[in-house]
């Protein structure tokens, strides 16, 4: 009786876990969930944010990548890389390039401090390199701003973790078959 209670109370809170994996929303960039093709994500950019596509497509490391350019907050022409994993196949991060010549640094502490009102304190790390991060860790992932100084830039990360848990949320499935077999 005790095990079946305990497989029952395993289903139920399994069940529980994968919807509310299901209702869970996307991290966003300008107010446009990073969820989708890199195709959709992009044609979104363009048509909604004027933004435009320089249709480049290369492989970087494991990540398929697609450049535009566009506005962010104060910063016009920036470049602006979004990113899928191959396992994925979906965008998972969304990254804005910008060189420091053409911004003043007062804009990036504006930037961090607005950040700072919408998704809460950041984190500040330093490395050997100097490069200087500011970082949120948010339900859905993490943005970070990565000022550059060796390479003169600075950018913006989003991360979005949806996807990433949506891998998991399958290999959960996967597992529970396995038990239902036994």
């Amino acid at each position: 009786m005790n095990r079946l209670y305990c497989f029952l109370c395993g289903i139920l809170l399994f069940t529980v876990y994968v919807n509310a994996q299901e209702t869970r929303e996307h991290l966003k960039y300008l107010g446009i969930p990073i969820t989708g093709s890199l195709e959709s994500f992009a044609s979104k950019l363009c048509s909604e944010k004027n933004y435009t596509d320089l249709n480049k497509d290369p492989k970087w490391n494991e990540f398929t990548t697609k450049t535009l350019t566009g506005n962010f907050w104060k910063f016009s022409d920036c470049t602006v890389y979004l990113k899928s994993m191959d396992s994925i196949g979906e965008i998972t991060e969304v990254m804005v390039q910008k060189k420091f010549i053409s911004i003043h640094l007062d804009d990036i502490v504006d930037l961090t401090e607005n950040f700072d009102i919408k998704y809460g304190n950041h984190i500040i790390a330093e490395d050997k390199n100097y490069i200087k991060t500011y970082q949120w860790n948010v339900e859905q992932g993490r943005i970070e701003i990565n000022l550059l100084p060796t390479f003169d830039m600075f950018n913006i990360r989003y991360f979005d973790y949806t996807q990433t848990d949506e891998m998991r949320k399958k290999e959960l499935l996967e597992k529970k078959k396995e038990l239902d077999e036994l």
